[in-house]
């Protein structure tokens, strides 16, 4: 149970850790979803990228979170069009994300004294 609670708090610290340079738009943690705003970088003002996680499973495994984006592109005229991205971004935060839990939950078993 323990661990289970570890992991389920982790994730959404690690994703929190991971993703600090956007802005957090809704934050519903018993509802396991976690929603940032619009992002753009300096490089290009005209898209912007929004990510949403949803956490899926208290469990520490890679279906229990799901990783959304979708791209907002603007032309001069401020007309803009949405779309979901479906590259490699969403994985990558993903990876990112669980890569960091599992390395806080080894971590964790390791100081955990010995009984």
């Amino acid at each position: 149970m323990v661990l289970t609670l570890l992991a389920f708090f982790g994730l959404r610290l690690h994703l929190l850790k991971s993703l600090d340079f956007l802005p957090l738009l809704n934050a519903d943690y018993s509802g396991g979803v976690i929603v940032y705003d619009w992002y753009s970088d300096n490089l290009n003002s005209n898209e912007q990228v929004k990510i949403t996680v949803r956490f899926l499973s208290n469990e520490l495994r890679s279906d229990s979170v799901q990783v959304t984006a979708h791209k907002k592109v603007c032309d001069e005229n401020n007309k803009c069009s949405m779309s979901k991205l479906s590259n490699n971004l969403p994985q990558e935060i993903k990876d990112k994300i669980l890569l960091s839990a599992r390395s806080m939950r080894v971590e964790d078993l390791k100081n955990k004294p010995k009984d």
